[in-house]
């Protein structure tokens, strides 16, 4: 397994991982500007998962993650989410925000098995009726 942070001037490796991304989140996308930071995890040479963050100052917020369906529960999404919140915490990110539908219960305990904390809920935010967890984790800035 290798993670590596995407270089936005590889169009090759960006248009692949764009199309993984968009397999799991037709809403997804990669942008060319300077705030987005995409951390990829490899098997052998082929992109199993991705986790897209927008980057502000000392904040992040994650934006979208996934892991490929073959290599889900295998502890590849924990290792990918650490990876890069500890490549955030090198270059000064003190915070990281992401929000999780209330219902989505493997998500919420791989974010509490990372350090993520509730500190708020957006009651009925999604579409579909759910409410929104709001998740906190402080980094260490080295």
């Amino acid at each position: 397994m290798k993670i590596i942070k995407l270089d936005k001037k590889d169009e090759t490796l960006k248009e692949e991982a764009k199309i993984n991304a968009l397999k799991y989140n037709p809403f997804c996308f990669i942008r060319d500007d300077e705030v987005e930071v995409t951390y990829l995890i490899f098997d052998d040479e082929n992109i199993i998962g991705g986790v897209d963050y927008s980057v502000v100052l000392d904040s992040a917020d994650i934006l979208f993650i996934y892991i490929n369906k073959e290599y889900q529960n295998k502890g590849f999404g924990k290792m990918l989410l650490n990876s890069s919140v500890l490549e955030l915490s090198k270059v000064g990110v003190e915070s990281v925000f992401l929000e999780v539908d209330s219902t989505n219960e493997f998500a919420l305990k791989l974010y509490k098995s990372c350090g993520f904390i509730k500190f708020n809920t957006r009651n009925c935010y999604y579409s579909n009726g759910h409410d929104a967890i709001m998740m906190k984790k402080t980094l260490e800035v080295e």
